[in-house]
Order: C-alpha cells, then sequence, then structure tokens
C-alpha cells in the first residue's frame, strides 16, 4: 500500500495515515501526515505473533496441520488487530478530529474491518486495496458466482482443474469458511455496533465499498467472474523491467495454433509493442459501431501503431483517413440496397408497437442483416487478392466488433490474437462464449427493457426471451458457422469462434446499467465517445456531502471513481 500512497502524494492528494502507535512498517513519510493513536499490547507482542504467523506459511505440514495452525496464528493476529480497532473507536479524540477534517474518501485494507466501519461512521466511499480474505468473504458479500466445483478455496494449493477427490476436499474447507468467519470477526461486528449505535451485520458494512482493488492477477491464479468494481492490480509493487525483446515475441509465435489463455493474453501485451507502436488489423462492422471504433483508432495512430482497415466498397461511413490505411473488397449489392435494409432495421428498434409484434420485426429485419453481413464476410475470406496480403503483413493483432464474426474467423486463419470492440451481441452469445453467468431471473435481456430487479410478470417475459436466444442465434450466426467450419477446415460454432477472444472491450458501463458479473478479461468502456469536459468544480464536493440516505449511496456509488481526484485522502 505505501507504493500507492506514495503516488497518489505526488499527483497531490493531501493523505492521512491513522497508525497505532506500536506497530512494524508504519513510520512516518513526507508523503503523508501519520496520526497515532494508543494500544494495549507492546512491541515484542506483536513481533512474536507476526513471526509465528509468516514462519508456518513455508512449512511442509499436511493440509490438516497447516490449517489447524493458520487457526491459532490467525486467532493471535485477529486479537491484536481487534484490540488495535477497539483502542481507536474509544478514542474519542482521535474520532473528533476524522469528522472535523471532512475526508472525501477512505482507503483500507478490509482484513482489518476498522476502516470499513469508520467509512460507514464518516458517510464516506472507501477503497479497499487487499489480498482476500482466507474464507473468501470478498466473493460472498459482492454476489460474486464462487462454486466449489470449480474455485479452489484458499490453502488449498488447488487449480480450477479438480480431480474428484480434490472438489471433496475443496468443498469440505468450504463448509468451514463459514464458521471460520464467525471465528475471527464476530467481535468486530460487536464493537462496530456499539460505535454506529445501531445492530450491525459486517459483510452488509463490507458491501458498502465503492472500490475492490485486488492484489493479485487472474493470469497467475485462474480465471473466475468478478463483479465489475473488483479491480485486478496484481503486480502492483513489481519492479518495471524494460520492453520484451524481439526474441521473445518470436518465441511465442513460434506456439502456432495453441490458445493458452496466459499466452494469448502475453501475446496481446507483447506484439503490440507499445513502446514503438505495433501492426494492428481492424476489420469493423458499418453503422454506428464504426463511428464508435474510429475515435479508438485515432487514438492508437497517436500512440506510434500501425493501422490497416479492412472494408467493403460499398458501406454506410467508413471513408478514408489519415489515421489507417484503408484496403477494400468488392460485395454484390448497391449503396441504395444498403441504405434501405439498414434504414428498415433502425426503424423497427424505435417503433412503438407491442411487444410480440416487434420481437416478429426484429427477427424479420435481422434475417436480412444477417443475410447482407453473410455476403459481405464471405466475399472478404475468399478475396483472393486480399487474403494472401492479410497474411503477408504479419499483423500483431486482430481488432474488430464480434458483431460481424469475420473478423475472429480471420485472426483464428493467422493466428493473431483478437481484441473484441463491441455493445453486446443480441442473443447472448458473447457471455455464453465467455463463461459468464447470466441468469434470466437477474439479467434483464436485452430489448425486454427491464431492469435487474423485476416482478414476476417481467420475469416471465425475461425467461420468454431467454428461452428464444438460441433460435435467434441460429437465425443470424447459423450461416456463419458452416463459413467459418469451411473457411478454417474443422467444425466450428459460434461459442467457441467468440471463445478465443483475448479481451473484450464492452461498450457499457454497470453504473447505468445494472451490476453482473463478467471474467476478468472483459473490459467496461461505457463512455468512451462522450465529449470531454471540464473537471468537475468545488460545488459538487458541497452537494456531495449534503446529501444523506439512499440519495447519497447513489451519489457514492457514481462517483466512488472520481473520489481519487484533487481531494483529501484518508486511509
Amino acid at each position: 500500500m505505501r507504493a500507492v500512497v506514495e503516488k497518489l502524494s505526488e499527483k497531490g492528494h493531501e493523505i492521512v495515515v491513522l497508525a497505532p502507535e506500536t506497530n512494524l512498517l508504519l513510520k512516518e513519510s513526507e508523503h503523508y501526515k501519520r496520526k497515532t493513536y494508543a494500544v494495549p499490547y507492546t512491541k515484542e507482542e506483536l513481533h512474536q505473533g507476526f513471526s509465528k504467523f509468516s514462519k508456518h506459511h513455508f512449512d511442509k505440514v499436511s493440509l490438516f496441520d497447516m490449517a489447524l495452525a493458520e487457526y491459532r496464528n490467525n486467532m493471535y493476529i485477529i486479537n491484536l488487530f481487534f484490540y488495535n480497532c477497539d483502542s481507536l473507536l474509544q478514542n474519542r479524540e482521535m474520532v473528533r478530529y476524522l469528522e472535523e477534517s471532512k475526508f472525501d474518501a477512505l482507503f483500507t485494507d478490509p482484513a482489518l474491518p476498522c476502516g470499513v466501519i469508520l467509512a460507514e461512521y464518516l458517510s464516506i466511499p472507501s477503497v479497499y486495496f487487499f489480498r482476500g480474505f482466507p474464507c473468501s468473504l470478498e466473493h460472498a458479500i459482492c454476489k460474486s458466482p464462487n462454486p466449489v466445483s470449480y474455485v479452489p478455496r484458499c490453502y488449498t494449493s488447488y487449480t480450477d482443474h479438480m480431480t474428484f477427490s480434490q472438489r471433496v476436499m475443496n468443498l469440505l474447507v468450504n463448509s468451514l469458511e463459514t464458521p471460520l468467519f464467525k471465528e475471527l470477526y464476530t467481535k468486530y461486528q460487536d464493537i462496530a455496533s456499539k460505535f454506529l449505535q445501531r445492530e450491525v451485520h459486517l459483510p452488509t458494512l463490507y458491501r458498502n465499498g465503492s472500490i475492490w482493488l485486488l492484489r493479485y492477477d487472474f493470469v497467475f491464479e485462474y480465471p473466475r467472474p468478478v463483479m465489475p468494481n473488483m479491480v485486478f492490480i496484481g503486480g502492483i509493487n513489481c519492479e518495471k523491467g524494460k520492453n520484451l525483446s524481439q526474441v521473445f515475441l518470436v518465441s511465442l509465435k513460434a506456439l502456432g495454433k495453441m490458445y493458452s489463455f496466459t499466452a494469448v493474453l502475453l501475446l496481446v501485451v507483447s506484439s503490440m509493442r507499445l513502446a514503438g507502436g505495433g501492426k494492428l488489423l481492424v476489420i469493423p462492422m458499418d453503422g454506428s459501431h464504426w463511428l464508435s471504433m474510429r475515435a479508438v483508432l485515432d487514438e492508437l495512430r497517436q500512440k506510434g501503431h500501425e493501422i490497416t482497415v479492412v472494408a467493403p466498397e460499398i458501406n454506410l461511413f467508413m471513408g478514408t483517413s489519415e489515421s489507417y490505411t484503408m484496403r477494400t473488397y468488392s460485395v454484390p449489392f448497391t449503396k441504395e440496397e444498403l441504405d434501405g435494409k439498414f434504414l428498415a432495421f433502425t426503424e423497427t428498434i424505435f417503433k412503438e408497437q407491442p411487444f410480440p409484434l416487434r420481437i416478429i420485426q426484429i427477427l424479420e429485419n435481422a434475417k436480412k442483416t444477417s443475410a447482407l453481413l453473410f455476403t459481405t464476410c464471405t466475399h472478404l475470406l475468399y478475396n483472393s487478392g486480399l487474403m494472401p496480403y492479410l497474411k503477408e503483413s504479419n499483423f500483431d493483432a486482430v481488432f474488430t466488433d464480434p458483431m460481424l464474426p469475420c473478423g475472429q474467423i480471420i485472426a483464428l486463419h493467422l493466428s493473431v490474437p483478437s481484441i473484441f470492440f463491441l455493445r453486446g451481441i443480441p442473443c447472448g452469445v458473447d457471455l455464453e462464449a465467455a463463461q459468464c453467468p447470466n441468469p434470466p431471473s437477474y439479467v434483464p435481456r436485452m430489448l425486454s427493457s427491464n431492469a435487474d430487479h423485476m416482478t414476476f410478470t417481467q420475469r416471465v417475459t425475461n425467461l420468454l426471451i431467454s428461452s428464444s436466444e438460441s433460435f435467434l442465434c441460429n437465425i443470424v450466426y447459423s450461416q456463419f458457422e458452416s463459413l467459418a467450419s469451411d473457411f478454417l477446415q474443422r467444425p466450428m460454432t459460434m461459442k467457441e469462434l467468440f471463445s478465443h477472444g483475448s479481451i473484450w472491450l464492452k461498450r457499457v458501463d454497470f453504473v447505468f446499467e445494472y451490476p453482473m458479473p463478467v471474467m476478468p478479461n472483459m473490459v467496461f468502456i461505457g463512455g468512451i465517445n462522450c465529449e470531454e469536459k471540464k473537471p468537475l468544480s468545488q460545488v459538487r464536493n458541497v452537494c456531495f456531502v449534503g446529501h444523506t440516505g439512499i440519495a447519497r449511496k447513489v451519489l457514492l456509488a457514481i462517483t466512488s471513481l472520481c473520489a481519487l481526484g484533487h481531494m483529501e485522502l484518508y486511509i
């Protein structure tokens, strides 16, 4: 945490660090003001506890002995932490200072719940910075999927590919997590209730955390769904190394068609050669999709990347630009036919009509649009002049909108990683391909206009739409499955095709839609095309502090990402 605090200080934040008088490493610094409070234990007792706690982690013992030692040492450390927290909350002079200082946000490690309690007391947003709870509490709090048959529990040393006996052991360890939490944190719940002068459920307090900064990386552990306000920052304390050499790039390309998830992500990072710029092949979707993507290409060009855009000769908006090289291919339709089909499709989307009739018309237009896109894709893949050029150009990555699967087919053909840039796919195949949980009782389906809080009737409607998604996907993408299978010379489904996407850039924002679990390689970029405005004025701070109750909580959710602006920061 200290490295983060120093960087925040360099950016102009005013930082106050609360620390017990007896501590291990919390020393004075020019980067922050330190405020201390008395605690009822000695330096020797503190050293003894942490020495035992760290030593057993490196002992080679059985799982049972490890669990027993972990429990004993955890209880010793937890008791010290409890005395620490209790001493702080009972220090009326310190609490009064915190009230009068009008801090804008609280930065804390939630393994010690004291910061969480203080954030609730001071009614300010909190940013969590930690490695994880021994009892996987963070996933229960954030409602992230955490199935015992797939997600290995703490201290088991398992991977997400477990044998039957390992799954049984994982289940047993999981059954101990709730009793472990109660044993470790019940006392904090009692002092929180006393301090806040109301009955407190500790997991509910944790749920008010605005952002969770997780000090690990799914690439080196295992991929799993997380909520959008959980951010992986593994390696944040690693020393900055030199740029990857060309030898490393050649080694990665030698992997051929091995689509190891880790290897692909490393390839995305290394092959683009951020320092000197890389070669990017762009296969866009026409219409408003292209207008969103074009701004990104302009920015990438400014950073030194060499960009080639492949587009049909007949299109709506895709013109030439100094930001990229345009390569075109012929298609068997006219400009008038293209304009007419897209106009009919957009009129259906915005036309007010009964729900059943609206669905029927959307399906009809989906058929026509799919046929148009299929024709476009076929003429690209079998263009005898363009495809050899793409293969010889040695592109580092493909940047594409998966609404038109042609880009991903070419990415597999060229054996390069792909980056998806999309709003969403109507039949939910994007979530299915990425293995994201997508229950119809909670996640509203596209075109339903429902929120994630649905009435029984809305849930029934949502379920009906969900059950029709495979039918819609079959209408839109069945031809593309046949095309991909023939072109790649192996059986291919849309789910498998999209599952090879390295990074998903989604033009949505959970704040304005609804929170739902996503995989770590899915990045929310909603608002990327919004016009850049001036920084928020100090008037916002007055309005922010003045709101209470439900309105305040909404503001916390929206402004939490802004809380690290030029404001005072409390740790």
